[in-house]
């Protein structure tokens, strides 16, 4: 009986340990999962652009990633992101706060990256940067996926009777249904509203043409419809 009794013993003790270390594996798995789900900016002004609106933080920031949603967290409040680039104020850097899909236009090659991606400037070339990832930007442009283009070369933007010049790190932001146009000047850091836009818009440059009314890149007398879902896409390597 007192065999038993022990054995009974140790299997309750066994048992507790078992419990208390899943419970260590899992409080553990939560915190790395919040650790790369979180990003924190330290003394580093930044600013974004909702529409026309520029929003500048300064300080310290920290940006939470949840269910495909970005918020940045500032002085104890929260504003939910898109996919609005987040613009460094004292260096040619910017955060994407969302996946995009990186596109080579020289080939028409569709990829994706993930959200917290960086790009920066590195002797006078833009890198795309991750803990995965040290690409050097060329023929490329990013694409959220939905509305959001940011350019990595000069290039043009026309519609209607329009031609507007804009700078590397530039945005252009075109909502179809509305009709709405945001174009982002980087060097001149404006946005530049226009509503009733119901022409083609079209985004060129020396090596490529876009369609932003209906997302297709046109490259060596070639055309193609960009990918919208990027489940389909596979990670940008190096």
């Amino acid at each position: 009986m007192k065999i038993l009794k022990n054995k009974k013993v140790r299997t309750f003790l066994i048992g507790i340990v078992v419990f208390v270390l899943a419970i260590i594996v899992i409080l553990n798995l939560f915190a790395v999962k919040k650790e790369l789900s979180s990003k924190k900016i330290k003394n580093e002004d930044i600013y974004l652009y909702f529409g026309s609106e520029k929003f500048e933080y300064k300080g310290n920031i920290t940006l939470d990633h949840e269910n495909s949603i970005t918020n940045i967290q500032f002085n104890n409040k929260d504003v939910t992101l898109f996919s609005e680039p987040i613009y460094f104020a004292k260096k040619e850097k910017i955060i994407l706060p969302v996946a995009y899909s990186v596109v080579n236009a020289n080939i028409g090659l569709q990829n994706k990256v993930g959200f917290y991606t960086e790009i920066v400037n590195r002797d006078g070339y833009y890198y795309l940067l991750n803990k995965d990832l040290d690409y050097k930007l060329n023929d490329h442009f990013l694409y959220d996926g939905e509305d959001m283009y940011i350019f990595i070369q000069p290039s043009t933007v026309s519609f209607q009777d329009k031609k507007i010049e804009i700078s590397p790190l530039s945005f252009v932001n075109y909502l179809f249904n509305t009709q709405e146009l945001y174009i982002y000047d980087y060097k001149e850091d404006k946005v530049s509203y226009y509503e009733q836009v119901t022409d083609n818009v079209i985004v060129s440059n020396e090596n490529y043409k876009i369609n932003l009314s209906s997302d297709n890149i046109i490259y060596k007398d070639k055309e193609k419809l960009l990918m919208k879902n990027f489940d389909y896409l596979k990670k940008l390597k190096w």
